[in-house]
C-alpha cells in the first residue's frame, strides 16, 4: 500500500475554503504553523498534560473527544471522521475556557 505523506499546502487548500482569500503572508504563516501527524489507534492525541495543539483537521481514521470525571468516568462528546474539524482542540488557546478535554485516536488511517 502507498502511504505517502500528504502535502501540507494541498491539504490546507482542500480543508480551508477561505485559503484563496488569504494573503501570501497569511498562507505562509498558516503553512509554517501546521503539521501532519500520524497516531496509532488507542494513542492520546491530546490530554490535560499535553501541549496545546490548536485546531485539528482529521485527514483519515477516527478521533474520540471526551471529558473525564474526577472518579475516572468518561463521557464521549463526539467522534470525528475524515474531513472534520475539532475546534475544541483549540480551547487551550483561550484563557476563559477552563474544561479539560481528551482526544484519542480510535481508528487507523
Amino acid at each position: 500500500m502507498n502511504h505517502s505523506r500528504p502535502n501540507i499546502t494541498d491539504t490546507l487548500k482542500k480543508c480551508y475554503p477561505f485559503w484563496e482569500k488569504l494573503t501570501d503572508t497569511q498562507k505562509e504563516q498558516l503553512k509554517t504553523s501546521s503539521y501532519i501527524r500520524d497516531y496509532e489507534p488507542g494513542s492520546f492525541v491530546h490530554s490535560r498534560s499535553e501541549e496545546c495543539l490548536g485546531i485539528l483537521i482529521l485527514l483519515s481514521g477516527q478521533l474520540r473527544t471526551y471529558i473525564q470525571s474526577e472518579e475516572g468516568r468518561e463521557v464521549t462528546l463526539f467522534r470525528l471522521g475524515p474531513g472534520e474539524v475539532c475546534t475544541l482542540s483549540a480551547a487551550c488557546m483561550m484563557q476563559e475556557i477552563t474544561f479539560d478535554i481528551f482526544i484519542e485516536s480510535t481508528a487507523a488511517s
